[in-house]
This record gives structure tokens, sequence and C-alpha cells, in this order.
């Protein structure tokens, strides 16, 4: 069971890649200069972030965060594009940034820790997702990262039932995946304790 979690976690990766990997610049001009005003940028990264068009998008923010009014968000977004495309160290300097901007802020350390995870980083990434939890204990994404971490990364089988278990609390949703790992997880646990 946990096997094939990890085998359908790595290909959701994979296709969350390649979808990012596959993009098309529409907002450049074809020396990669944008031809989109500064003032504009931004609106057009968003909408390119929300097509995962990541590459894209870190161009045009490369351009909103150089203006005069940058603030949080465009930080965070340009880290999560960065990310997107693997670029980790220039994600973690744009999400510091954020961070920097809006201390404690569970979605901004959420990020980071997720940054730290694609890295196989997976202690630092417990850190941050606690650190998001301590401002925010129902975060559900940050439950759910967390909750993934301690199952499949660091065989925590009280954190990880700990965490799903806030997190079906917090989102509201009759997840039946997470419910499933919630078994999976009881019966190693009683295993374990033979």
């Amino acid at each position: 069971m946990k096997l094939l979690r990890i085998v359908a976690l790595s290909l959701l990766a994979m296709f969350l890649v390649a979808c990012g990997s596959a993009t098309k610049k529409s907002y450049l001009n074809e020396d990669g200069s944008s031809s989109i005003p500064p003032e504009k940028a931004y609106g057009y990264a968003v909408k390119e972030l929300n097509k995962q068009q990541f590459e894209s998008a870190v161009a045009l923010l490369e351009i909103a965060v150089k203006q005069d009014d940058a603030g949080a968000e465009q930080f965070v977004n340009m880290g999560i594009a960065y990310s997107r495309t693997e670029q980790y160290e220039e994600s973690l300097k744009y999400l510091t940034k954020a961070l920097a901007l809006a201390p404690g802020n569970a979605d901004i350390l959420n990020e980071i820790g997720l940054v730290y995870h694609e890295q196989g980083k997976f202690d630092l990434s417990r850190k941050q997702y606690v650190r998001a939890l301590s401002s925010n204990p129902t975060h559900m994404n940050v439950n759910y990262n967390l909750g993934i971490l301690c199952d499949l990364y660091k065989e925590d089988l009280d954190c990880a039932i700990k965490h799903y278990k806030q997190y079906l609390a917090s989102s509201g949703v009759d997840d039946k995946q997470v419910k499933v790992w919630l078994k999976d997880l009881a019966k190693r646990k009683k295993r374990g304790n033979k």
C-alpha cells in the first residue's frame, strides 16, 4: 500500500513537471523580452501560472517583482513558478523575501516546506510545516503535506495519523483516499506494536 502511494505521488509529480516544461511563451518576444508593459506583467504572469505555463510566468514575474509596489504576493508567485521549473534555490530566495514581508504566513511556510521536500531535505521540510502550523494549526494543506511527509518519508506513524486526521477535520470534505491511508496506518501501527 505504501509503495503504491509513493508510485502514485511520483507519477503525479512527473506529470506536473511535464506540464510545466511544455510551456509556450505567448507573452514574450523572440529574444525573451516581454511584450507586456511592466505595470501589466503581474496580471499576465498570474494567467500563465493558472495555465501552468511556468517558464513564461517566471519571465513575466521577473518584470513584476522589479516594480516599486512588488509585495509578498508577487514574491510568493515567483517562488512557486521557480519551484515548478525545478529551480529550487531561486524559489527559496523569493519565498524567503515573501516571508520577510509576511512573517509567520502559513501559506508561504507551506511553499518553503514543499521546496525542501522536492529537494529531499525532509527535516527542513518538516521544520517549515511545523512553523506554519504554529501560526495556523488547522491549515488544511500543511496538515496534508506534513501527513504525507511523516507517512512516506519519515515513517512517523503517529505524526501521519495526527495530521491526516487534522486535514480531514479542516477540509470538510470526504477524502476517501486519506481515509484509506489512515486505515493502512492503523494496521501498520498495530503490527508494529506486537
